[in-house]
Order: C-alpha cells, then structure tokens, then sequence
C-alpha cells in the first residue's frame, strides 16, 4: 500500500509540476512577437481607460469626502471589470484551438503513441493558460496599486480578486478545452467555446446581481455564493461570506472550490473523449456526486431563504359539476410538492448538453459507441449505449433524493405524493430524448445525424413554441384559466397563477407512451436492418 501511495504522489507531482505539455505551450505562447503586442495592446486600453475615468473624477465640481470616496472605490470596480473582460476574453481563446489544432495536424496520434495519459495532457494544456492569465494580471498591477495608493481598495482586495479572476481564467480555459475536444474545426471550437462562455456569464452574473442587490446594497456582509460564481462580481464578492454550519466561510473561498470542480468535469469529459471512453466511468461517478451535492443544497437552500412552502394546504371539498362555485379538484396542488417538483426538473436542466452522447450510437464512432443492447444496469457507468436509460434513471433518483433530504435537513416537511408526479414527468421528458437520439442509430445512419437530430427535435419542440404562444397568450404563463400554454411540453415545470395537479402526471404519461413508442420503432428498424444486412462476400455478391 505503501508503494500505491508513493506511485500515487509522484504521478501527481510529475503531472502539477514539470509537466512536458504546459511548458511546450508555454514556450509555443510567448514566441515570437504576438505576445509583445498583446502585451502592449492592452497595457494600452487598460491605462488609457483608467486614465480616462480618473480625470473624470477629478474635474468633478463635487468635491465631498464621500463622493470622492465613492468616486474611487467605481474607480476600482472599472478596473477590475476590465480584468474581468480580459479573463472571459483571453482565457478560452487560448485553449479553444489546442486539441483541434493537433488533431488536424495529426500530431495528437504522436502524442498518445508515447505512455502519455490524456489527464497529463490536458492538465499541462491548463497550466500553460493559467500560467499566461497571471502574467496578464500581473502587468496590471500598477493600475490597480494606483487604486490602492488613493484609497479605492486595499492589498488584500486587489489579491482576492486577483486570485478569484485567475480560477475564473482557469475555468474558461477548461470549457475551451472540452469545446476543442468535441469539436473538428478550430472555427467550429472557437464559436463553442465561447458560446459556452457568454451563456455562463449570463446566468452567473444575472443571478449574482439579482442576490446582491435584493440583500444589501453594503459592502461585504453575508451574501448568496451566487456572488462568487461571475468575474465581473469579484470585486462585490471580497468581504462576503456564507454561514455554513454556524461558521462564517468566505464566498471567495466556495466559488473557488465550485470553479475547480467544474473544471474537474471539463477536462474529464475532455479525457474520456480523448481515451476513446477509458475515463468515462470517472466521469459519470463525479457528475452523479455533483447532482447528489447540488440537489441536497438547493433543497437546503430553498428552506432557508424562504422559497418553500411552509405548510400543505388541504384540498377544498370538491362540489358536484354544474354547481355555482364548483371546485375542479384537478386544480389542487401540493404547494411543496409544485415547488421541489419545478427545483427537481431545472437541476437536470444541463442534460440537454449531454443526452446525445449518453444515448446515440452508430457503427462509425468508437467501439463503445456501438449497439450493445438498450438497457443494462452492468454499462451504467462505462459510456457504452445499453447504460444510457440506466444512467438517465440514476441522475433522476439521485436528484429527487438528495433534494427531499436537503428539505429535510433545513427543518422542512418532505412534499407529498404529488411530487412523485413530477418525478415521473421528468423522467419521460429526458426519456423521450433519449429515444429520439437512437432512432436515427436503428436506421444506420452517423453518430452526427444521431447528435443533428436530436438538436433539431429540441428546437422544434421547446425552442420554436415559446414565441409563438407567447403572442397568442397575453399574460405568458399567468393564465388564470386553462390556455394554450397548457399544450407546452413545459406548462408543468413553468411558472403560473394556477397550476394543475394533473399537469405532470398527464404529460409524464404521455412522454412515457412516446418513448415506448419510439424505441419499439427504433427496434423494429435496427432488427429488420440487421436481418437484411450481408452474412458474407458470397451472399453480398449474390
């Protein structure tokens, strides 16, 4: 065991430390004069910007302490929202290309013909980035010292944030990576990448923003790690924390840990493709630890602050039909259960990134990649087809379990039987996806008609419908009475004045009869193509 564990310590040394990849990119980065001039470009931008904002400041006819003061510590947030930029900007153009790149010079098949792990190389690919990011940063520091020196920001700010934009960069580098992976063109990457990139900076910094203004308009003080999780907040997370279990940790300290994980999953989903599937089980073992976290603290969280329904109401007794007054009981629903069931669906919402490569298969991928079967509990984890369905179950179960428990936890009553609806509906809804991914497969076609397929269905079925009902409903989904919306796929998990308590269970069912009907199609096909296909050269000439 002993020996294990020395083995172990000088894998990771040699990969974290020396690593062959990272100083070659390194050296691949500064050649030539490109560096300089990105160097001196934007030093330029940087200093003619803050140069700009602080002449402002003092041609201001206001001259009050507190407005100067203010007018300072903007001053520092201008800057460090310009670091920011350069991070989302730099960061994932540098790593979008460096696989894609290799591949079509056929110099990655040279790489992995030497006893080099795909988690040394993307791990060095990291590094090379992370360590360019810092060399950025640190060209910045006499604009950000200048804030210090006026008073806009301490030492000890300008190095949190300076840390907190580093893992930032560290991230984008990971999504650049896992983009440049999937992708066969660098063009192709680059546009993925940074898609990618511009969506999480959406959601992060809408959400931070949000939590931070409904809280408190104060500097630091107890906030959501929401903060935490967008470069452009850095500055607004330093002296911000989240009490977890009576203690006070810092926000920068937790969106650091959250930001490393998904890089984790980045660059083992990058492996797992690189390896032609060896590192799958890895993979899929980390993302079902990440629902089962995710859901236990969403359920906490929803308790904490509020979100969750204190009490089930009890149904109204139900009139008889035809009655002024008459209660349809269909309309009851469980308050708790409405509330964890919407929580339950928009947990596995990132799936939509993931089902086609969970369910297709095809006879030009890699060996996994073919047909194995179409459920089989023993292929969960190993990436091959049969485990797709299985796997699919297990991220549902997972979610609804550990988010019951969250509930629990934070002092909530668990919801009721109608929650169990919503299980089911979420289930049938990423169920039918998965058997809209296998048909193509059934009738021979690419491993990428399979992934086209099923992005075009999606479009037409979630994308497409929302504009169109929204110009026929006036009130969006606040319909006091049954609308068109109600012919949504999503009418059950959006949100409503009225909610049906059957919603969930109809469309459960419904998706369920879809699938079923799907994969019987799918089968029928594959076994009569199958049955037609050649035995032999003889039989195939004849």
């Amino acid at each position: 065991m002993g020996s294990g564990i020395a083995s172990w310590l000088h894998e990771t040394r040699r990969t974290y430390f020396g690593n062959a990849a990272a100083q070659r990119d390194f050296r691949v980065q500064l050649r030539g004069n490109r560096s300089v001039l990105l160097f001196g470009v934007y030093l330029t931008i940087l200093i003619w910007v803050a140069y700009l904002r602080y002449s402002s400041i003092q041609t201001s006819a206001d001259v009050s302490v507190v407005y100067a003061q203010r007018q300072l510590t903007e001053f520092y947030q201008l800057v460090v929202s310009m670091l920011a930029g350069m991070v989302a900007i730099v960061s994932p153009g540098l790593a979008a290309t460096t696989v894609v790149t290799e591949r079509q010079r056929r110099s990655l098949d040279l790489v992995f013909s030497a006893p080099v792990q795909p988690r040394y190389y993307l791990v060095g690919k990291t590094i090379a980035v992370y360590r360019y990011i810092w060399m950025l940063l640190i060209l910045s520091l006499p604009v950000t010292a200048t804030c210090v020196v006026l008073g806009g920001a301490s030492w000890i700010d300008v190095l949190t944030v300076y840390a907190l934009l580093s893992i930032h960069g560290l991230l984008f580098a990971a999504f650049g990576l896992m983009m440049s992976t999937v992708s066969e063109k660098p063009l192709t990457a680059i546009l993925y990448t940074y898609i990618s990139v511009a969506l999480y900076l959406a959601i992060t910094s809408a959400a931070g923003s949000a939590v931070s203004f409904s809280m408190t308009m104060a500097t630091g003080g107890e906030k959501s790690i929401v903060v935490s999780l967008s470069p452009f907040l850095a500055s607004t997370c330093v002296g911000t924390y989240t009490t977890i279990a009576g203690a006070q940790v810092p926000n920068w300290i937790l969106g650091t840990i959250i930001s490393l994980w998904i890089v984790r999953l980045c660059l083992l989903g990058a492996g797992a493709l690189l390896s032609e599937g060896r590192e799958t089980v890895r993979l899929r073992m980390n993302w079902a630890v990440t629902v089962a976290v995710v859901g236990f603290i969403s359920g906490l969280n929803i308790v904490v602050t509020g979100g969750y329904p204190s009490a089930v109401r009890t149904p109204p007794p139900a009139t008889p039909p035809g009655v002024p007054g008459a209660i349809d009981p269909f309309r009851y629903v469980d308050g708790q259960a409405a509330t964890a069931g919407i929580l339950l669906f928009w947990l596995l919402s990132p799936m939509i990134f993931a089902i086609a490569k969970i369910s297709a298969f095809g006879e030009d991928g890699f060996i996994r990649q073919r047909f194995n079967g179409w459920f089989s509990w023993r292929n969960m984890l190993d990436g091959t087809p049969a485990g797709g369905l299985p796997y699919l179950t297990l991220m549902v179960a997972l979610a609804a379990v550990s988010l019951i428990a969250g509930v629990v936890s934070a002092g909530g009553s668990a919801p009721g039987p109608s929650f169990l609806h919503y299980v089911l509906y979420v289930f049938a809804f990423w169920s039918a996806f998965w058997a809209v991914t296998r048909l193509p497969g059934s009738l021979g076609t690419s491993l990428k008609t399979s992934s086209t397929t099923y992005v075009i269905i999606f479009v037409v079925l979630i994308v497409l419908p929302a504009p169109f009902l929204s110009a026929l409903a006036a009130n969006l989904f606040y319909e006091p009475e049954p609308s068109i919306w109600d012919y949504y796929v999503l009418r059950p998990v959006l949100p409503a004045a009225v909610y049906r308590a059957n919603a969930p269970l109809v469309w459960g069912l419904f998706l369920l009869i879809v699938t079923a009907l799907l994969h019987l199609q799918a089968e029928t096909y594959r076994r009569r193509r199958l049955h037609l296909k050649p035995q032999s050269p003889n039989l195939q000439h004849a």
